[in-house]
């Protein structure tokens, strides 16, 4: 049940949650909400005791569920690589401190 469990997760509903996530950047309070329900609904299903640490379920060592802080980071670097990739750097530099960009100030 265990392995089926972390199957499920890491296929299933981790793909889904990051396929909604695209366009979203969460906060820490919301990723962290997401995991604590993740986690217990985890453990429940695989019979695990709510008091086990949340490092096993998330260690390569142990069930390697995957965190939703770490895709989330993952898919917004890959994002930024490929922005980098696809344009040169100064044109990418020019548009980052133009007026109509977010980041200039």
């Amino acid at each position: 049940m265990d392995l089926q469990m972390k199957y499920i997760y890491n296929h299933v509903i981790i793909p889904r949650v990051d396929y909604k996530a695209q366009l979203l950047v969460w906060t820490n309070s919301q990723t962290e909400k997401l995991n604590s329900t993740c986690r217990y609904m985890f453990k429940r299903k695989a019979s695990l005791p709510l008091t086990t640490p949340n490092s096993i379920i998330h260690s390569s060592l142990g069930y390697a569920i995957k965190d939703i802080n770490t895709i989330q980071a993952q898919r917004q670097l890959s994002r930024l690589y490929n922005q980098v990739i696809s344009k040169d750097c100064k044109q990418l530099q020019s548009e980052l401190l133009s007026n109509k960009s977010p980041l200039a100030t």
